[in-house]
């Protein structure tokens, strides 16, 4: 399931199911009990403890945010 990109305040809140492109080694899995009713997972042997490079290992997010600024940005995987 794709996303139109999040427009809002100071803080953005995305799940990975949501990103606006996933690279095609990761599985889209539908559960009842996760968000959305969906999850994703790579197929086997793409773990990695090094940022990836190939773009069919990445998820990709756009969102707004209304003010301007330098942000951090967290990752829980």
């Amino acid at each position: 399931v794709q996303s139109a990109p999040v427009a809002g305040g100071t803080d953005v809140w995305l799940e990975s199911e949501c990103a606006t492109s996933i690279g095609s080694q990761w599985l889209s899995l539908s559960d009842g009990a996760a968000s959305n009713g969906q999850y994703l997972m790579t197929n086997t042997g793409n773990n990695t403890s090094a940022a990836p490079t190939d773009p069919n290992l990445l998820l990709q997010f756009t969102f707004e945010v209304s003010e301007a600024g330098s942000y951090l940005v967290f990752a829980r995987v």
